[in-house]
């Protein structure tokens, strides 16, 4: 149950979202709306059966079609459909006026999911709600989410962040405590898979957050939280922490991993082909390059450093990056491999000063450990399936893509400038104690030789 002292900063954190994209209302269907929107039979006809389009894609075609995308959004092409109903048909507005109020619930729900993960650490203290405020600011106006909140396609991302928040918020407290949240977990993981594909990779980060429950001691709970309501609660701190039984432990990850297992075989099975069709080189040249040259591996490498540069400073965005806006490598020679190699670089230096606080034992490096879950959890797994590694997609760079790896961003950056402020602020509270703490030296040396004999 929501704290009456969180109902402030939601409401706050809601209305900035909103507000940030408030200039969609009244824009109209653009790029692939028309697709999935006017010429998709599934939301356009009121009279379309509701058990065809289970067996449909995105956009309206029956996915076992070979010349079908494979893009299968079966919650998604709902929303779309519940939406033409309640604005009376398509209507661009209303149907833009949905997708930011959704923006403005992800935003939410990240805020409480970045809350709970930072109380992990409990050196932050009195900075998790900070950490998590700004957090849930910076989500909320990240200019690289125009693509996902503006383009009503782009709702398939904002549904599947929701559920993807509300899975992993279940599993924590699974995880923390001694309740059958793994089901409810699981649940919502399924329906964000429906919502987008992506939302497989919830179940990863499930995984994850297991591992680092074993490594990262939680904070200790206020008295107030020691009520009897939650006496159960595993108190995984101090030298005697109480952990969950091991077949615990096995029993969430094996359930993860089975769950993961039936999605995909189901998915296998639906498509009845490929699990991602790509046709024209226009949508994504790497899959056309030939393979074995290298010229693969550098252009997917620049691919991400590409993306990265999108994240960290997006100051050229498109709404289309087919048809070779991007000119691909073609030799090692190409200067444009330094800037995938720094960022893989940066990517290995953060996750090895993650793997060295875990061994250094529990209790130490809270913080890069955190970080380090923040990185494989939240950032490289709702990636990966975009990322063109395990499989060529559909389009070479899609901004809507970093939609839901921007969460793990957003709280990394929360958490260094948090981190930062807190540590200047020590520093210059050192140095002004300096000066006094020598003048209260200096007087109790006059005091004591005053008091001796002359």
């Amino acid at each position: 149950m929501m704290r009456i002292s969180n109902i402030p900063i939601t409401v706050s954190l809601a209305a900035v979202a909103f507000l940030a994209f408030a200039n969609t209302l009244h824009a109209d269907f653009s790029f692939d709306d028309g697709f999935a929107i006017k010429n998709n039979g599934d939301v356009n006809n009121p009279q379309a059966s509701f058990v065809d389009l289970w067996w449909h894609d995105f956009w309206g075609q029956r996915i076992a079609k070979p010349d079908s995308h494979k893009s299968y959004r079966p919650i998604t092409v709902l929303s779309f459909r519940l939406s033409s109903f309640l604005c009376g048909g398509l209507n661009p507005p209303g149907f833009h006026l949905h997708n930011t109020i959704l923006h403005a619930v992800a935003t939410v729900t990240f805020y409480f999911l970045a809350k709970r993960l930072f109380q992990r650490c409990a050196s932050y203290n009195a900075g998790v709600n900070p950490r998590a405020t700004l957090a849930a600011l910076l989500f909320a106006v990240h200019p690289i989410h125009c693509e996902a909140v503006a383009g009503v396609v782009g709702r398939a991302e904002l549904l599947c962040a929701i559920f993807f928040n509300l899975s992993l918020l279940a599993y924590i407290q699974a995880v923390t405590e001694e309740t059958r949240g793994t089901f409810q977990a699981m649940a919502l993981a399924v329906v964000a898979t429906l919502c987008k594909e992506i939302g497989i990779t919830v179940l990863g980060a499930c995984v994850l957050y297991e591992a680092l429950d074993m490594v990262l001691p939680e904070e200790e709970p206020s008295p107030a939280r020691r009520s009897a309501k939650h006496r159960s609660h595993r108190r995984p701190f101090g030298p005697n922490a109480q952990r969950m039984p091991w077949q615990g432990r096995v029993v969430r990850v094996c359930t993860a991993v089975l769950v993961v297992g039936v999605l995909i075989l189901a998915r296998k099975r639906l498509l009845g082909q490929s699990i991602v069709s790509i046709y024209r080189q226009a949508e994504n040249f790497i899959a056309f390059l030939p393979p074995g040259s290298g010229l693969r591996a550098m252009n997917v490498a620049y691919l991400h450093a590409q993306y990265a540069g999108l994240l960290v400073a997006p100051r050229q965005m498109s709404a289309e990056w087919s048809y070779s806006c991007v000119p691909p490598v073609l030799s090692a020679q190409d200067p444009r491999n330094a800037a995938s190699g720094a960022t893989y670089a940066l990517v290995l230096a953060l996750v090895l000063h993650a793997l060295l606080a875990c061994a250094r034992g529990q209790g130490a490096g809270a913080g890069a450990k955190l970080r380090g879950f923040l990185l494989g959890g939240l950032v490289v797994a709702p990636f990966l399936p975009g990322a063109n590694v395990l499989f060529f997609v559909g389009t070479y760079i899609g901004e809507r893509l970093l939609y839901m790896p921007s969460m793990g961003y957003c709280m990394l950056v929360a958490d260094a400038l948090e981190g930062f402020r807190a540590g200047w602020g020590g520093l210059v509270g050192k140095r002004e104690a300096a000066p006094l703490g020598k003048e209260k030296e200096k007087k109790k040396e006059r005091e004591r030789r005053g008091d001796r004999p002359a």
